[in-house]
C-alpha cells in the first residue's frame, strides 16, 4: 500500500505553490478518495514468505517500566488473529516486522502499532526511523536520566509531525470533488510519463532501477509521495496562506515600533591624557607635543597611559557629542571638537585633563521606504500571523478527527526507544 505510507518522508512542505508536474496510475487516486484498510499481514510477513506471526504477547498501555516490546515465533500462522485485531483489538497486539531481514524460525522484536489517526494506524518505526541517528547521539553524551527528558523531546517534536502532516494529508483527500479528482488523475498519470523519462530514460524498468537505489522506493511510492507533496501545499494555500494578509499600515506600525533599530544613534570614542597638576613640566611638554601635531595615542603612551589612552565608547544622543552620558565637567569641553581634534587642557580636581574624539560611528539611518525595510517586516509579520492561522487550522481539524491520545501515544514511542536506544 502506498501514498499514506510515505507521509512521513514530507518535510513540512513550502507554503508557496506551484502545479507539480503529473504522473502515476489510477489507483493512487482511487486510494486518495477511499478509507484506508490495513491487512495486518503485510505487517507480520516475511519478505519472500506467507508466513504470519503465530504467538504475539499483549502488553497492558499502562505499563510503562518496560517498552511494549512484542516477540514472536514465526512459524505457521493463526489467520483468525489478524482479522480479531483489525476489527478493534488492542493496538500494542498488532505487529510487523518491516524490512529489519528476519529470517523463518528467528525470534525477534517487532514493530508495535501505537495508535491510530483517522483510521491510519501509527507504528512506533514510522517515527523512531527518522530521528534513530538522533537519539543516539544524545544517547552516546548524556546519562540515562537526562537522555529520557531530552528523548521524550524530540519524540514530541516528531510526533506532532506526523500528526500533522496525516491531518492534512486526510482533509485534502477527503476535500477533492469529482473534478478536481480527475484533474489530479490526468495530472498523476503525465506525472508517470515525465518521471519514466527522467530516471529511466523512457524504460520503466530502469526507473524502478534507478529510484530503489537513489531514495529506496517503487516509481509507484515515489509519484506517491510527489501526489501527497502536492495535496498538502495545496490546502496549505486554500485554507491558511489565503487568510494571511499583511497590509501597508501593518508595516508602518511596525517600523515605529522598532525606530531606534531601523535608525541605530551614533557611538563616540573618546581618549584621555591625565596628569597629576603638580607634574607641570610634564604637563607643559604635552602641550608643546600636542601643539606640534604629534599623534593623541603616541603622547598619551609617551606619558604611560594604558591602551593609547582610549577611554571608552559613548552613545550619543540628538544633541551630538555634548548629548553623552560622561562626567559633566568634560562636557563643555567637547562642545565643538570633530573626529580627530582634542580639547585644550583643563583641570578636574587635582589633576589636568585632555580629551580627543577617537572616533564617530554613524551607522546609516533605514526608512519605511526602503525596500530591504519593507520586506524583512512582511517576512516578520507574515510567518507571525502563518504560524496563528496554521494553529487555529489544526485546532479546527483536530476537532473533527478521530485521534488517539498524542501523550499515550508518545509514551509508548518513548519506552520503545528507551529500550531500543537507552543502554
Amino acid at each position: 500500500m502506498i501514498g499514506r505510507n510515505y507521509a512521513r518522508r514530507l518535510p513540512v512542505v513550502c507554503l508557496a505553490l506551484g502545479m507539480l508536474p503529473a504522473g502515476c496510475t489510477g489507483s493512487a487516486v482511487e486510494m486518495a478518495a477511499k478509507p484506508r484498510h490495513v491487512d495486518l499481514a503485510e505487517f507480520a510477513q516475511v519478505p519472500g514468505s506467507s508466513a504470519r506471526p503465530q504467538n504475539v504477547a499483549s502488553i497492558p498501555s499502562s505499563q510503562h517500566d518496560q517498552p511494549p516490546s512484542l516477540p514472536f515465533q514465526l512459524g505457521a500462522g493463526d489467520p483468525d488473529l489478524a482479522t480479531e485485531i483489525a476489527r478493534g483489538g488492542d493496538p500494542t497486539q498488532v505487529t510487523r516486522t518491516g524490512n529489519r531481514g528476519v529470517k523463518p524460525g528467528e525470534k525477534t522484536l517487532v514493530d508495535s502499532l501505537i495508535g491510530q489517526i483517522n483510521g491510519r494506524p501509527i507504528f512506533a518505526d514510522e517515527i523512531l526511523d527518522p530521528i534513530e541517528d538522533q537519539l543516539i547521539a544524545e544517547r552516546n553524551n548524556l546519562d540515562y536520566e537526562q537522555f529520557r527528558r531530552v528523548a521524550r523531546a524530540i519524540v514530541m517534536e516528531r510526533m506532532r509531525f506526523v500528526v500533522e502532516n496525516e491531518m492534512y494529508l486526510s482533509e485534502a483527500e477527503t476535500s477533492l470533488s469529482s473534478e478536481e479528482k480527475r484533474g489530479l488523475l490526468f495530472m498523476l498519470q503525465s506525472m508517470r510519463e515525465q518521471e519514466i523519462a527522467k530516471f529511466g530514460g523512457g524504460s520503466l524498468e530502469e526507473a524502478e532501477r534507478t529510484l530503489q537505489r537513489d531514495e529506496g522506493l517503487s516509481l509507484d511510492e515515489h509519484l506517491a509521495f510527489k501526489k501527497d507533496e502536492f495535496l498538502i501545499n495545496r490546502l496549505r494555500r486554500q485554507q491558511i496562506m489565503s487568510r494571511v494578509i499583511v497590509s501597508w499600515r501593518d508595516i508602518e506600525r511596525e517600523y515605529e515600533r522598532h525606530f531606534d533599530e531601523f535608525n541605530p544613534p551614533a557611538t563616540v570614542t573618546l581618549s584621555r591624557i591625565r596628569l597629576s597638576s603638580d607634574q607641570t613640566d610634564r604637563i607643559d611638554e604635552v602641550n608643546e607635543k600636542l601643539a606640534a601635531g604629534e599623534d593623541f595615542g603616541d603622547v598619551a603612551e609617551w606619558v604611560g597611559m594604558n591602551d593609547r589612552g582610549v577611554m571608552d565608547t559613548f552613545t550619543m544622543g540628538p544633541g551630538g557629542l555634548t548629548d553623552i552620558e560622561l562626567n559633566e565637567a568634560y562636557i563643555p569641553y567637547l562642545a565643538g571638537l570633530e573626529v580627530g581634534d582634542t580639547s585644550e587642557s583643563f583641570p578636574v580636581r587635582n589633576r589636568m585633563m585632555w580629551l580627543h574624539v577617537t572616533s564617530i560611528d554613524q551607522p546609516q539611518a533605514r526608512s519605511v521606504y526602503d525596500e530591504d525595510v519593507q520586506l524583512r517586516i512582511h517576512e516578520s509579520i507574515f510567518g507571525q500571523r502563518l504560524m496563528e492561522e496554521r494553529n487555529r487550522y489544526m485546532s479546527e481539524l483536530l476537532e473533527k478527527s478521530t485521534l488517539d491520545e498524542l501523550n499515550e501515544m508518545v509514551e509508548k514511542v518513548l519506552q520503545i526507544a528507551l529500550r531500543r536506544y537507552g543502554r
